[in-house]
């Protein structure tokens, strides 16, 4: 994408220590009052042309007020630094502080889900912004990809509106976590950001890690993701091992906003470098396997080395019940529904998936394990009762 020229003014603000005025508490809400002037009744950002640069005019006063308040602190804490920067706006603004180096402090700050996270390094004339997500010219090399979500001009509410494919991980705001690298993985710091949504339980992700040499900060790998906000987790280090868990589509099986659906762990070893995929794994095999039979009976391909004769008949008339309603025109678009509940409990010799669909009905499908993998051996309809959850193992 191309980037707008950044200016005389906010090329000098990289050369000098943040000082806008005597009152930087003051600065901050006069700059969060005329940015608020351009939030939709969604709390997105108007196309009027300079509401971007009051989104950045905004930021720039809370760093300021945060260099501020660290000159007058010297001996700061975290958890000192976060309550300053809260106490700027006490009913929204939320604030993670993390010591980066001996001179350096990393900090989330979001009000609502318009977020950025930025380093303040001290000197000999106090502390200045060292890198911000809003401030492409302080960064390393020019954001790129998903990263640019971060940039202001990209808040507004019409770069989602007009996104296509790929284009919508572009758009933010964003908001989110921060914390520092493990020491194995090198020196640096994380982002875990959330993309601002509407309503509803599933989000998007983005997670990007950043190298540190004490002067720049340089993005060295980005993963976009889905979640669902009662899941376990999403994103944690084991060692120089990045998991980041996200939901994921079934072909033939469907899963609500509030529900966690597929289940799937991608496993990254993280370097000063960048990241390298090592592998995925579903938390769902058992669903995984029903899905495929499904998604094979609907091309017309064999299923015997996956299910019995009489499990995938049941499948098929289940898919059958499904077209009735969803009027198909493809193989891809038959489905058996939304997932009501399921269940995996321990049986004899294998595992029982009791499997509750909106059009598919409830059946008990009886699974076994071989060299090749999970087969289900058996399957059977099931009277009204209930699997026994949204969706479980026990």
């Amino acid at each position: 994408m191309v980037l707008k020229p950044v200016g005389l003014l906010a090329l000098t603000l990289l050369a000098i220590p943040l000082r806008a005025s005597a009152e930087p508490a003051a600065d901050f809400t006069s700059a969060t009052a005329a940015f608020a002037k351009h939030l939709d009744d969604f709390d997105e950002l108007d196309d009027a042309p300079g509401s971007p640069l009051l989104l950045e005019r905004q930021w720039e006063a809370l760093r300021t007020a945060a260099a501020h308040w660290l000159d007058n602190h010297p001996n700061a804490s975290s958890s000192g630094l976060e309550a300053a920067v809260k106490a700027l706006k006490p009913m929204d603004l939320e604030a993670h502080a993390v010591r980066l180096d001996a001179h350096s402090w990393l900090v989330a700050a979001s009000i609502a889900q318009t977020g950025t996270v930025f380093i303040l390094t001290g000197g000999k004339r106090g502390f200045r912004t060292a890198w911000a997500t809003d401030r492409p010219e302080t960064w390393a090399s020019p954001p790129s990809g998903p990263l640019t979500a971060w940039l202001p001009e990209n808040a507004r509410g019409s770069c989602r509106s007009n996104a296509t494919g790929k284009r919508y991980r572009e758009c933010g705001p964003l908001f989110g976590r921060i914390g520092l690298l493990p020491s194995r993985a090198g020196k640096g710091f994380y982002v875990d950001g959330d993309y601002a949504r509407l309503a509803g339980a599933t989000g998007g992700g983005q997670l990007s890690v950043w190298s540190w040499n004490g002067g720049r900060a340089r993005p060295v790998f980005s993963h976009v993701y889905t979640y669902m906000a009662d899941q376990p987790w999403t994103v944690r280090f084991k060692g120089d091992l990045l998991e980041i868990r996200s939901k994921e589509l079934h072909r033939h099986l469907d899963a609500c906003g509030d529900c966690e659906g597929k289940q799937v762990v991608s496993t990254f070893r993280v370097s000063p470098g960048g990241g390298v995929l090592l592998g995925r794994h579903s938390l769902t095999p058992e669903l995984d396997l029903v899905d495929e039979v499904y998604d094979r009976i609907a091309r017309k391909r064999a299923t015997a080395d996956l299910a019995s004769p009489a499990a995938a008949t049941l499948m098929a008339a289940q898919l059958r019940r499904g077209d009735a309603t969803f009027k198909p025109k493809t193989a891809e678009q038959r489905s058996v529904g939304m997932i009501e509940a399921w269940r995996v409990t321990p049986a004899k010799n294998g595992l029982r998936l009791c499997l509750d669909t909106d059009e598919g009905g409830r059946a008990a499908f009886m699974l076994r394990s071989s060299p090749a993998g999970l087969r289900i051996v058996s399957a059977a309809a099931l009277p009204v009762g209930d699997c026994g959850g949204p969706g479980s193992h026990s």
